[in-house]
């Protein structure tokens, strides 16, 4: 219980110090810096849509991306790591030594960021990466367990509340090796 009581002081001091600042200066920097938890829905696409199916995934990001709030445009670099359960949503017909797909992805994206009107807090991004897959069992076209290759992002960045950024992405990828999947990812952050 006292840790309880611990935790919800914090949070309402966060809160009041949250609502306490006064409005930005013309160029104040954002956090350049974000650590966050990811979740979201894959898809297997193209060849793999039957082998991996429908499936959910859990991980975590961490974002460097150094802009002011004046700023329109700017970049930003994302190591991801997903945790992927295929096979959950609906039949992965690769799912033939354990009930289920499970992957493991890790990547780094470079992403150009654009606000589509001034000071608004909100970026819409594109990027592009390089990606490592893992599975836990052979997975079709080419019935192996681990891959490399490219992958495509599309979303949009918004920084709310005191300091948390929240990511919507679009993703396709692996792109020329493995396994092809489609995922539609949230990411919360908060920045650093």
């Amino acid at each position: 219980m006292r840790v309880f009581l611990r935790c919800l002081s914090l949070a309402l001091v966060a809160v009041v110090a949250g609502t306490a600042t006064s409005g930005h200066a013309e160029s104040d920097r954002l956090p350049s810096t974000s650590l966050g938890v990811t979740t979201g829905i894959v898809a297997g696409a193209g060849p793999s849509a039957k082998p991996l199916g429908f499936g959910f995934a859990l991980g975590f990001a961490a974002a460097v991306q150094p802009m002011r709030s004046d700023q329109r445009l700017g970049w930003s670099v994302r190591w991801s790591s997903l945790f992927q359960y295929q096979n959950i949503l609906s039949n992965a017909t690769a799912a033939r030594i354990s009930g289920d797909v499970r992957l493991y992805q890790a990547d780094v994206v470079f992403r150009g960021r654009f606000a589509p009107t001034e000071r608004s807090g909100t970026y819409l991004t594109a990027g592009v990466g390089v990606s490592l897959l893992r599975a836990n069992q052979p997975v079709p076209p080419d019935s192996q367990r681990v891959w490399a290759g490219g992958l495509v992002t599309l979303g949009v960045d918004k920084y709310v509340w005191s300091g948390f950024l929240l990511s919507l992405d679009a993703r396709f990828g692996l792109i020329g090796n493995g396994p092809t999947t489609f995922a539609t990812l949230l990411t919360v952050g908060y920045g650093l």
